[in-house]
């Protein structure tokens, strides 16, 4: 289990990435193609065209640090993505790690306490 201080911001880019590239190759992905800054301290999530492999690229303490993961079955659901925000969230980068299908998941109701006006 991997674990994400709340801090970080998700990013993942949405086209498919060359899994070949390493730190500076993804480093340069972040900038050109998310217009953003690989040592602001986000995570950077990069998926292969048939989402069988995925990086993470995450800067930390002067130094970047590269996790990827190869499915030997499967591949990688979709993350929600709202379009109004480049980032995804945590929640649904775990699920996503753990091969939950996020996008055909359902949120079960909540008991809500119904004001009343007086």
């Amino acid at each position: 289990m991997i674990a994400f201080p709340p801090s970080q911001r998700i990013f993942m880019r949405d086209d498919a990435s060359d899994m070949r590239l390493g730190y500076d190759g993804l480093a340069n992905l972040v900038v050109n193609a998310l217009g953003c800054d690989p040592r602001s301290g986000d995570l950077f999530v990069f998926v292969n065209r048939k989402r069988n492999r995925l990086k993470i690229l995450a800067w930390d303490h002067g130094g970047f640090w590269l996790l990827s993961k190869r499915l030997e079955e499967g591949k990688f659901p979709r993350p929600r993505k709202d379009p109004s925000r480049p980032d995804v969230c945590r929640t649904d980068l775990m699920m996503m790690l753990d091969g939950i299908e996020i996008l055909r998941a359902k949120n079960s109701r909540r008991y809500t306490i119904a004001h009343k006006t007086l």
